[in-house]
């Protein structure tokens, strides 16, 4: 039930970026949404990209400093999230958040992390499925109660696993 929570709350943040990418016509590969398929144009801008919100920034920042990312391209490896990853955004407020605990002193934020995906390594009209599994090696929290029991919710282990497809093609 966390992991589902934390994953909701997660998708539900990163809407600001699709309303920011879209005014810049930038394509996102929401890596967080399990069965999504994209395609894309071969000069489009696109990132990969999933986001992290927590009730206060250092909260935020011990997350992103525990969270373990890998993501593989048709079981290759692809991309693995290192300490002091260089494409997570700056944080921004996206208060106010009623759920977290307490809620009066609460400063939410969230921080998205944007990967460039280099369109040219693909081929053209193929299939690509994307792989994501995001996990913490240590108990975090974010400090908001998604299950309602007046206590921040913990988080360890995996936390997410899910695949995207890709496919770059010409449109006329």
């Amino acid at each position: 039930m966390k992991k589902t929570v934390a994953v909701v709350i997660a998708l539900i943040l990163l809407l600001t970026a699709v309303v920011a990418a879209q005014a810049q016509d930038q394509t996102l590969i929401f890596l967080l949404w399990d069965g999504a398929e994209y395609t894309v144009n071969p000069d489009e801008t696109v990132y990969l990209v999933f986001g992290w919100g927590a009730c206060n920034q250092g909260l935020l920042k011990a997350a992103q400093n525990a969270l373990g990312l890998e993501i593989t391209v048709d079981g290759d490896p692809f991309y693995q999230m290192v300490k002091k990853d260089p494409y997570w955004g700056a944080p921004y407020p996206i208060g106010p958040f009623e759920v977290c605990i307490p809620a009066a002193s609460a400063s939410p934020v969230e921080s998205d992390w944007f990967y460039p995906l280099d369109l040219s390594q693909f081929e053209l009209d193929e299939e690509y499925e994307f792989s994501t599994s995001m996990w913490f090696d240590h108990q975090i929290t974010d400090g908001v109660d998604g299950d309602g029991d007046g206590e921040p919710d913990f988080y360890n282990g995996v936390l997410y696993s899910g695949t995207v497809t890709l496919t770059v093609t010409e449109t006329p």
